[in-house]
């Protein structure tokens, strides 16, 4: 028995809808395990129903089709299956409207509900219509339809369409689609862990509350943010750099509300310990070889003159993510249009279009005094460009941060200020 639209045998998949970008329906058939896992999500605008056909090699003798309609927060939940050939148009075979993650719908030759196919996942069972037999025992192209949706736009997480090839086919035909299969063939490893593993018959898939709730990713440091949504430290990071780069305060991209010290993303420990710990039982697996592991990506400081690597931060503290996030909380506290204007330029988010400097940025320097202590003499100018006299610079030296504006330096980024 085969699964027709393993990628080894070169299954099509087409569809009229728009889908959203980067879940689009090539994803269901795609090599790659990690683009696979990010399924089908229709479009906004779209509503049931919707069609997806996929062309198999060959025309095959339909045993049981499982699909899986929970994809995130999405979740389809009614299908319908049509099939056809080169000798008639598409037939419908079956169809269930369901409450569970996915349905499975069985040829009741081979199966039963007491004797159910062994990959079917706990989902919903469904039957084969007995009087159109003879479409989907010699079916070359499948239609996925789907009817319903709870509240959400339609989507597929995984469809799997499994059988035999039909007897219509040509011995040579039958020959060439087992030579595919048998390039697969697998080694002794493989077998080892084949039968390690034969206690768990379940598909494996990477839990849905493992997910990055924006990019649908598998999270390597969880957050969890205001609104109750959990996104990976990465994500985060990417949504402060954005809205400092348009001059907003940071705040949370379900909700559009500012983060404030009450009100901060913090970190999910109880969750970053569940996955790391499905990282390393599952390591073994060919799926989790492009996975990132449990650090996440690498930080990184940048000073005034170039950029440079801090190879010494341990990168699960999550210190400078609650430094970015400090700073948007302190801006929300600004109630003029100066304040405003003055904490976004001295963000070092900030994208500047011209090579001048603002007038904000001088009014220190021609005030020509400390702005800790007020004295004129023995003055260093910071990469913020403050004033600091010796005797307060050697105070705050040890911290290397701005006492304004909490900005970070590096000792070789001091000047000497001469009035």
């Amino acid at each position: 028995m085969y699964n027709f639209l393993d990628p080894i045998l070169l299954p099509k998949v087409t569809t009229k809808c728009s889908a959203m970008d980067r879940y689009e329906v090539d994803n269901l058939i795609s090599a790659d395990y990690l683009v696979k896992s990010r399924g089908f999500i229709a479009y906004t605008t779209m509503k049931p129903p919707i069609e997806i056909d996929f062309k198999l090699i060959c025309n095959a003798s339909l045993s049981h089709i499982i699909i899986s309609s929970k994809l995130g927060s999405h979740k389809s939940s009614g299908v319908e299956i049509l099939v056809k050939n080169t000798n008639c148009d598409f037939v419908s075979i079956c169809k269930a409207f369901y409450e569970e993650n996915g349905v499975v719908f069985c040829n009741s030759r081979y199966y039963s509900k007491t004797k159910p196919p062994i990959n079917n996942n706990g989902y919903h069972m469904s039957y084969f219509k007995s009087n159109e037999f003879r479409a989907f025992i010699n079916a070359d192209t499948i239609r996925v339809r789907i009817l319903r949706t709870d509240g959400t736009v339609p989507c597929l997480a995984a469809v799997e369409i499994w059988g035999n090839i039909s007897k219509s086919c040509s011995f040579d035909t039958a020959k060439t689609i087992r030579r595919l299969v048998g390039k697969n063939k697998p080694t002794l490893q493989d077998t080892v862990l084949e039968d390690a593993n034969k206690i768990d018959c379940k598909t494996f898939e990477i839990p849905d509350d493992f997910k990055d709730a924006l990019t649908y990713d598998l999270m390597a440091i969880p957050l969890t943010l205001p609104s109750g949504h959990t996104i990976d430290q990465s994500t985060l990071e990417k949504c402060l750099a954005t809205d400092a780069s348009c001059g907003r305060h940071g705040c949370d991209p379900f909700t559009g509300l500012r983060y404030t010290e009450k009100r901060k993303p913090v970190l999910n420990v109880a969750l970053k310990t569940r996955i790391d710990m499905f990282l390393l039982s599952n390591s073994h697996l060919p799926e989790m070889f492009s996975v990132k592991r449990t650090l996440g990506n690498k930080d990184y400081k940048i000073s005034s003159t170039n950029q440079k690597f801090d190879e010494t931060r341990n990168y699960s503290d999550i210190s400078h993510v609650s430094k970015k996030i400090k700073l948007a909380c302190d801006n929300s506290d600004s109630n003029s249009l100066d304040d405003a204007i003055r904490n976004a330029l001295s963000n070092k988010d900030f994208v500047r279009f011209t090579n001048t400097s603002s007038d904000i940025e001088k009014e220190h320097v021609n005030e020509n005094i400390c702005i800790n202590c007020s004295k004129e003499e023995n003055l260093y100018l910071l990469p913020c460009k403050h004033l600091y006299c010796r005797t307060c610079l050697l105070n705050i030296e040890s911290k290397f941060k701005c006492k304004n504006c909490d900005i970070e330096f590096l000792r070789e980024d001091l000047q000497k200020y001469h009035c």
